[in-house]
């Protein structure tokens, strides 16, 4: 693969997760994707978004975490 590609699976082995989520992730989003030699590939900008959206996943789960955990200290 050229270096400013990436496959589904790079990413996800990279970001410790599955081709599944990321797959999900720029299906719902109508996320840019190319297809090199039957392979689907993510450009430097499509990565970014996936990043940013991994990023503001696990900060809303944390933040639903936080309140739980405070609502069940207030009873």
């Amino acid at each position: 693969m050229s270096k400013n590609v990436k496959t589904i699976k790079e990413l996800a082995d990279e970001l410790g997760t599955n081709k599944t989520r990321i797959s999900r992730i720029i299906n719902k989003n109508s996320i840019p994707t190319q297809k090199i030699k039957n392979k689907i590939v993510l450009e430097d900008n499509s990565v970014s978004l996936i990043r940013q959206y991994l990023k503001n996943e696990t900060q809303q789960q944390n933040e639903t975490q936080q309140q739980n955990e405070r609502n069940k200290t207030e009873q």
